[in-house]
């Protein structure tokens, strides 16, 4: 199966109780936000998306998914939690 954006959202959205339509809405609410960052990172890793591709799923810019990315992999680096959830949703991304 090749996964797409929005199986990946809607992977995630269950995961954090939230609505698709909240993770391409502007709320900055830290679960949303963190969901979107998720999204972003395994859109990245799972799919051939380029960034306008992922930004356009979300209704987000690239530049905006771009640091995105950035700040998702310094939050892993430094939160051995949020790395384990990433990790967590990725394998639930791929066996759903």
């Amino acid at each position: 199966m090749r996964l797409t954006a929005d199986h990946i959202i809607e992977v995630i959205a269950t995961y954090y109780g939230v609505r698709v339509e909240a993770l391409r809405s502007e709320s900055r609410a830290r679960t949303v936000s963190e969901a979107r960052l998720f999204v972003y990172g395994l859109c990245r890793d799972l799919t051939e998306l380029s960034l306008p591709e992922i930004g356009a799923a979300l209704n987000r810019d690239h530049s905006t998914v771009r640091l995105g990315l950035l700040s998702l992999s310094q939050k892993i680096r430094r939160r051995p939690a949020l790395a384990e959830r990433f990790y967590k949703c990725r394998q639930l991304v791929l066996t759903s």
